[in-house]
């Protein structure tokens, strides 16, 4: 992709502009980030939410990029896939299928397409 754009909570911001992307190598000046707000008056506990997104998602992607070794972070990609169905990507964009496939250690080192 020549951009990526992600909407989304506003208290996501830095794990997809910086955890993600970085994980990625994509390059920050072709990423954006519109950050949204739970309209005013809903019954959404923003407080909670940020709190959570700090134990359960930032502090844990920090050490583990790509999700494969927290128990936690496995755990919430499994409840997110109940039926354990996979999207082709490894044979739609075989030019990520390695990245596709790393789990680490350390941010993944080879060729990627949005490089050039």
């Amino acid at each position: 992709p020549q951009r990526v754009t992600v909407i989304s909570f506003g208290f996501k911001k830095r794990r997809f502009a910086q955890l993600h992307r970085s994980a990625l190598r994509f390059p920050a000046s072709r990423f954006s980030f519109v950050g949204i707000q739970p309209p005013p008056g809903s019954r959404f506990d923003l407080a909670r939410a940020e709190k959570g997104e700090l134990q359960n998602s930032l502090q844990l992607f920090e050490s583990d990029p790509y999700g494969c070794h927290s128990q936690v972070l496995m755990e919430k990609r499994r409840a997110r896939n109940p039926f354990q169905r996979t999207a082709p990507y490894l044979l739609s964009c075989p030019e990520i299928k390695d990245l596709l496939e790393w789990c680490g250690p350390g941010i993944f080192r080879g060729n990627l397409p949005w490089k050039n």
